[in-house]
C-alpha cells in the first residue's frame, strides 16, 4: 500500500513540478521515493527500522545536500552544464 501510494503520488508530482524547477532538481526530490516509503511504512504500518537503515538513510540524505548544493560545472566534455 505504501510503495504504490507513494510512487504513484511522487510520480504525478515530479511531472507537474518538472516544468517549474527542471530535471535535476525534481530528480533529486523525485530519489528521496524511498526515505517516504520507510516513513510512511514506519508510522501506517508499525514497521521498525534497524540501526542500518537509520546509517543509510543518513548517508542519503547527506548525498542529496551535497548534490542539491553544489554549483553546475562543467562536464568531461568541458561544456557547461
Amino acid at each position: 500500500f505504501s510503495g504504490a501510494f507513494s510512487n504513484c503520488f511522487a510520480t504525478l508530482l515530479q511531472i507537474g513540478a518538472q516544468r517549474e524547477v527542471g530535471p535535476s532538481r525534481s530528480q533529486l526530490i523525485y530519489s528521496t521515493n524511498p526515505l517516504w516509503n520507510t516513513l510512511i511504512s514506519t508510522f501506517t504500518l508499525g514497521e521498525t527500522i534497524k540501526t542500518t537503515g537509520i546509517f543509510g538513510s543518513v548517508m542519503f540524505l547527506g548525498a542529496l545536500v551535497l548534490a542539491a548544493l553544489t554549483p553546475p560545472g562543467k562536464t568531461d566534455s568541458g561544456k557547461a552544464t
